[in-house]
């Protein structure tokens, strides 16, 4: 099991690694960067691109440390969304594709908040298994309730 903090300095080095992809921090792992109170510690690293492929001869097919492997992709080639990688230990990198405008926060390159927010939101409704849509709804109430003052 990794901390935050230990996630963070691996994701600093993915994102320096993968400024060809205009790399950011996206995720829970971003919310503890930003020092926003959540629901839950981060346990795996988010990255946003602008640019994804899964061909690993094209420069556009992201950089990670040693001992990760690929461990499933959602689209092909051009059109590539999403990419999972996992080291042994079970840490999963993810890259996303997504067009968020980066944001410096603790001198790391951030995606935008209110876009985290709208895909926790997409992911709520149409994740695959109920309780991942659950998480991501749970996710938002904390948010909400806890850092912008909100009431239910």
């Amino acid at each position: 099991m990794y901390t935050e903090k230990e996630l963070l300095e691996i994701a600093k080095e993915v994102i320096s690694k993968n400024n060809h992809l205009n790399a950011k921090l996206g995720g829970s792992l971003m919310l503890y960067n930003m020092g926003i109170n959540k629901h839950r510690d981060a346990a795996d690293i988010d990255i946003i691109c602008d640019d994804l492929c899964d061909d690993t001869k094209s420069e556009r097919f992201p950089w990670t440390p040693q001992g990760f492997e690929l461990y499933d992709i959602d689209g092909i080639l051009s059109c590539v969304s999403a990419m999972r990688f996992i080291n042994s230990n079970g840490l999963r990198i993810k890259f996303m594709w997504g067009e968020d405008i980066e944001k410096i926060i603790n001198n790391i390159p951030c995606a935008e908040l209110s876009q985290m927010i709208l895909y926790k939101l997409m992911y709520s409704k149409h994740d695959i298994t109920s309780e991942s849509r659950n998480k991501h709804l749970d996710d938002l109430i904390f948010l909400f309730v806890n850092n912008f003052n909100l009431k239910i």
